[in-house]
């Protein structure tokens, strides 16, 4: 197998092109509004190239673009160059997934060493990641924490697209985040499914109760998204019993070993995997397959990743054995997409079939 002979990385910052207002401080630049971290790196093995894309959401993760360029520049490269694919990917779990932090910049050398990989062994991403099981995709459409006739008119615009599952960001304002909720439940057919991401603005059991005790039972409602600050994980189980309403975790599961505590105790009834916090594809498949042998459903959500990050995690979604209604991506967000093709805004996708992640960079390195 042919030695990887160059590592190349670029740090960018992009824009969002839509208004997404969430619980947290986001980062803005004047005249350019909120602001995305991604790395991309590119690999050269003989004639191969592969590609990767690593994001941060700095509220999560604490990282940026340059943070993760500088990583992959000065500490990750060192590691692979020189070695074939495979001991690459050797290389990669035994030394860079025990580096501490940095996990954008973690799965992007991961996401580019296995697009070399398919192309090398001519098979799509997906077969290297586990056993196809499924064809098709369901996407949900996320809105963001936006007044209530705002939030009710996308909303109608994502059901006339033929969205079956939305999503609506909740901002931490109790009162204002039921109006919100309210109004889009009223524009919701009745076989829709609306999830809430409270991005753990709701903190604690007793604030969070005085959004679900007025949600209570409502089948429409699919999920809540991490209602409770991260660190108080027993408050998830004890808001799902009490008021009936399914709980899904996020900022609260990084790792691997944290899914398993959370499995092991009951503790949810969904994960939102984001490999964006996890570093690694094969870590996302490997949170999913323990979620599944405890029945427990898994929702993929890409942190604002491009076409190319999108794609691979659709071949990590089709290999997942139990999903939510829907997984939650969208490059359309964004301002600037460089991956070609370009994934289209639809309720349904499907994982493209070439070789590795089926996706390449028009950018200058």
């Amino acid at each position: 197998m042919e030695k990887i002979t160059e590592l190349k990385v670029c740090g960018r910052e992009i824009s969002l092109s839509i208004d997404f207002p969430t619980s947290y401080n986001h980062s803005f630049r004047e005249g350019q509004g909120r602001i995305t971290h991604h790395v991309f790196v590119r690999l050269n093995a003989g004639e191969l190239t592969g590609y990767g894309e690593g994001t941060e959401l700095t509220m999560f993760t604490g990282g940026t673009s340059r943070t993760m360029e500088e990583i992959i520049r000065e500490h990750f490269a060192e590691v692979i160059l020189g070695c074939t694919i495979g001991d690459a990917l050797r290389a990669f779990r035994e030394i860079i997934m025990r580096h501490p932090h940095n996990p954008g910049a973690k799965l992007g050398v991961e996401m580019a060493l296995y697009d070399l990989l398919g192309k090398a062994r001519g098979v799509p991403l997906y077969e290297l990641l586990g056993r196809r099981m499924r064809d098709e995709i369901p996407l949900c459409h996320a809105i963001g924490a936006l007044s209530p006739a705002r939030a009710a008119e996308q909303a109608q615009d994502a059901i006339k697209a033929g969205f079956h599952t939305l999503k609506l960001k909740a901002n931490g304002d109790v009162p204002k985040d039921l109006e919100r909720i309210n109004t889009v439940l009223e524009v919701m057919p009745p076989d829709g499914r609306l999830r809430v991401d409270a991005n753990q603005g709701w903190e604690s059991f007793r604030r969070a109760g005085e959004a679900l005790r007025e949600l209570a039972w409502n089948h429409r409602i699919e999920y809540i998204e991490q209602p409770v600050r991260r660190e108080r994980i027993t408050d998830m189980r004890k808001l799902s019993d009490r008021y009936g309403i399914p709980i899904f975790a996020d900022e609260s599961i990084h790792t691997p070993q944290e899914a398993m505590r959370m499995l092991q105790e009951d503790l949810v009834d969904g994960i939102c995997i984001k490999v964006a916090k996890c570093g690694s594809l094969a870590d996302g498949k490997l949170i999913a397959d323990m979620a599944a042998l405890h029945g427990v459903p898994i929702t993929p959500v890409c942190a604002f990743a491009t076409s190319l990050g999108a794609m691979a995690e659709l071949h990590m979604t089709t290999t997942i054995p139990l999903l939510s209604s829907a997984i939650d991506m969208g490059p359309w967000k964004l301002k600037e997409d460089f991956s070609r093709p370009r994934l289209q805004r639809a309720p349904i996708l499907t994982v493209p079939e070439a070789h590795g992640i089926g996706a390449e960079l028009e950018i200058k390195f």
